[in-house]
């Protein structure tokens, strides 16, 4: 995070700045931001992961309509759906858990680095 900031390196060039890319930015901290917001209302409405599985089922429903056509026929092979279901618990069904089983003042600082460090 320092170096990003600081650039002690001299690694990287300056340019003019990207308004679509600050803008995506701006839009993706956002979306981080609702994340964070969201899923700790979810952990206060329901017990354990069953409000990110309902999350996770509906993200589904909404998506699958644009997904399939843009990504093929493919896409509904069971090897694929298998591994999907696979990624979704390793990406977001386990990481929940672990993270709701934290003290809050752990969990942000969790939630909050994961920007900074995808940023880097």
């Amino acid at each position: 995070m320092v170096l990003a900031v600081s650039d002690p390196a001299g690694a990287f060039e300056r340019t003019e700045l990207d308004l679509a890319g600050i803008g995506f930015a701006l839009l993706g901290a956002a979306m981080w931001a609702a994340y964070i917001l969201l899923s700790a209302q979810t952990g206060r409405r329901w017990d354990g992961v069953e409000g990110l599985a309902l999350a996770s089922v509906v993200a589904t429903v909404l998506l699958a309509p644009f997904a399939v056509p843009a990504g093929g026929e493919d896409l509904l092979d069971p090897t694929i759906l298998l591994l999907g279901v696979v990624v979704g618990l390793l990406s977001s069904a386990i990481p929940y858990a672990v993270e709701r089983s934290r003290t809050p003042s752990i969990w942000w600082r969790c939630a909050g680095s994961g920007p900074t460090c995808s940023a880097s």
